[in-house]
């Protein structure tokens, strides 16, 4: 899949860029934000398939795999939209999915 080569890419990145090369030990503050900034990248490609497996098991009705992927997606959310989350946390974990 597409987020599957873009982790690839970052993390092919990571080894060009600071396991063979000096760069961590000649900047070690500025390699150390620019690490951190790739890593966040990762992640975040790599909740792409979580969010369609989510949104996949939604339309298939499969309650018990709409609850894992939620459990999996949902805590980023609390930290920009904390109202969002507990709506989310509500309808998708506590009350259990329904599309009705």
């Amino acid at each position: 899949s597409m987020a599957n080569e873009k982790v690839l890419l970052l993390f092919n990145y990571i080894n060009n860029h600071f396991l063979e090369t000096d760069t961590c030990e000649s900047n070690t503050v500025e390699a150390s934000k620019e690490l951190h900034v790739v890593v966040d990248m990762i992640i975040s490609q790599m909740t792409v398939p979580l969010i369609q497996s989510l949104i996949h098991h939604m339309v298939k009705r499969n309650e018990n795999y709409v609850l894992m992927y939620a459990l999996a997606v949902l805590p980023p959310i609390q930290g920009c939209m904390p109202s969002n989350f507990d709506r989310l946390l509500d309808q998708l974990v506590f009350t259990g999915y329904s599309d009705d």
